[in-house]
């Protein structure tokens, strides 16, 4: 860890930004940039943002520079949002999201709340059903719930996650494999 990569993050709101921010800055080592936002941009905002974002990524591709995309699942789940991703990048005449890209799509499903619960041990969640306000008893450990981002996982638990939280396990992924690219 702490490889002082440059990182940008893209997220849709202040609770994606609170839970993301603190896990972004332990991986990279640096300082991390949020892209600018209304407090509450939602995917429109990200999907709006993501074109100019990933060009700059990709004309700076020797630098060590990374985006992390967060948006919601919301009632699509993962496979659709990132089809939508492609599309709107499609749209404004770029390749889709390849895996030499050094940008991260994190795709919280339904939300980024599931995701702060499951870390908080709360259970039993799915990726189906909206946490939001089962979190809103929760939200003092939004830090807490970042810190279990990097706690010792056994076997069973890692097994747990991807069959509970498939997204989750492929976010995990994501950000490592933009590392590797550094």
């Amino acid at each position: 860890m702490g490889n002082r990569m440059r990182c940008s993050l893209l997220c849709e709101d202040v609770e994606q930004e609170r839970f993301f921010r603190p896990i972004l800055e332990r991986v990279f080592g640096t300082r991390v940039n949020v892209e600018a936002r209304k407090p509450a941009g939602g995917a429109p905002f990200v999907m709006a943002q993501l074109p100019r974002l990933v060009k700059g990524i990709r004309q700076r591709h020797q630098e060590a520079a990374g985006l992390i995309v967060v948006v919601d699942g919301d009632t699509l789940g993962l496979a659709a949002r990132i089809n939508e991703i492609n599309g709107y990048l499609a749209r404004a005449g770029m390749e889709g999201l390849r895996n030499v890209d050094k940008v991260a799509v994190c795709v919280p499903c339904r939300n980024i709340e599931t995701w702060c619960l499951w870390f908080c041990n709360v259970r039993p969640l799915n990726e189906i059903d909206d946490f939001k306000s089962r979190w809103r008893k929760e939200a003092h450990k939004t830090r807490e719930a970042a810190d279990a981002w990097f706690a010792p996982t056994a076997p069973a638990e890692v097994d747990a996650e991807k069959n509970t939280l498939p997204a989750l396990s492929a976010a995990r992924a994501e950000i490592n494999r933009v590392l590797k690219l550094v």
